[in-house]
């Protein structure tokens, strides 16, 4: 989808109200910033930042709420799987963030070579962490339904 498309899909958002891992959330503003490519959506609860690739996958997680539906939404509450995705794509998101200006770093200075090493092998573990985590959700859940 291209951003123009994005930035009316957001502009329509803002002043409706939206269920999302199981909180509602009233949009107040939708900002569409390309040059550094990036969405921010300011609700009464929260900030979400996401790159613009990532929007429209973002946006699948919420759902309009209305007074007709609230009972219907309150009975189906997003899965957990749904919510730890969510989760761990902000992580991601943050990671990228942080190995994208080591990047930079290492084309600007060559000495910064080894903190730039240091921080992928921890970016490494922690996606070995997330990958544990998920594999022992999927057995936990796996097992409950034996």
């Amino acid at each position: 989808m291209d951003n123009k498309k994005i930035s009316a899909q957001l502009k329509q958002l803002e002043g409706k109200t939206f269920l999302y891992a199981g909180q509602i959330h009233f949009i107040q503003r939708c900002v569409l910033d390309e040059e550094q490519d990036k969405c921010t959506i300011q609700t009464n609860l929260n900030l979400f930042e996401r790159k613009i690739e990532a929007v429209t996958a973002f946006l699948s997680y919420w759902e309009p709420f209305d007074r007709v539906n609230r009972m219907e939404h309150s009975q189906h509450p997003p899965t957990e799987l749904q919510r730890i995705m969510e989760s761990q794509l902000s992580v991601g998101d943050q990671l990228m963030q942080v190995l994208n200006e080591s990047i930079e770093k290492v084309r600007k200075d060559k000495s910064y070579i080894p903190q730039a090493q240091a921080i992928n092998n921890n970016v490494n573990t922690m996606v070995n962490i997330v990958k544990l985590r998920l594999g022992l959700w999927k057995q936990m859940k796996g097992s409950s339904h034996r």
